[in-house]
């Protein structure tokens, strides 16, 4: 057990710096953290439901005529996003149009670097300002397929986001 928590302790001293690794010690600590995981549960929620709703992988290999494999494949290429979601990776829906994934959405991912995919969610979600006559998230301005200037702008804005 010492050689598990990294101690060259008496094994009793290994015990107890686990048991207080693994449980919090009061009660108020379990609330704060269960509050903690409703909040961030509530917030991805929110994201899933401004991302059109989450697809499953069966669902966008069907949509797109590709196997299963291959939109692991896409996912690790960064030419789509998936997000971790429950036991299972799921798909924001707003970055399918007609079948197909938005404009340029690789350039975007590859920008955003190896940011948490649910910020980059986030990030793709929210609504952003001078880029049109309303705010319009970064999915919604690549599904319009902007001219390459405001595509520079855009990958420029998604790589400022994970500097």
């Amino acid at each position: 057990m010492a050689d598990i928590v990294g101690s060259d302790a008496d094994p009793r001293h290994a015990l107890s710096v686990a048991r207080r690794d693994i449980a919090p010690d009061s009660p108020s600590d379990l609330d704060a953290i269960k509050a903690a995981r409703d909040k961030t549960a509530r917030v991805r929620e929110e994201m899933a439901d401004r991302a059109g709703g989450m697809l499953d992988r069966a669902h966008v290999a069907t949509m797109l005529g590709v196997s299963a494999a291959a939109i692991d494949k896409q996912r690790q290429r960064r030419q789509i996003l998936g997000v971790p979601y429950g036991t299972e990776t799921r798909y924001p829906a707003a970055q399918f149009v007609d079948g197909e994934t938005v404009s340029s959405l690789k350039l975007v991912l590859e920008a955003l670097g190896d940011m948490n995919p649910w910020e980059q969610l986030m990030l793709l979600t929210t609504p952003l300002d001078g880029y049109g006559e309303q705010s319009e998230t970064m999915l919604q301005l690549l599904a319009k397929r902007p001219d390459a200037g405001a595509l520079r702008q855009l990958v420029a804005l998604a790589s400022s986001w994970s500097a």
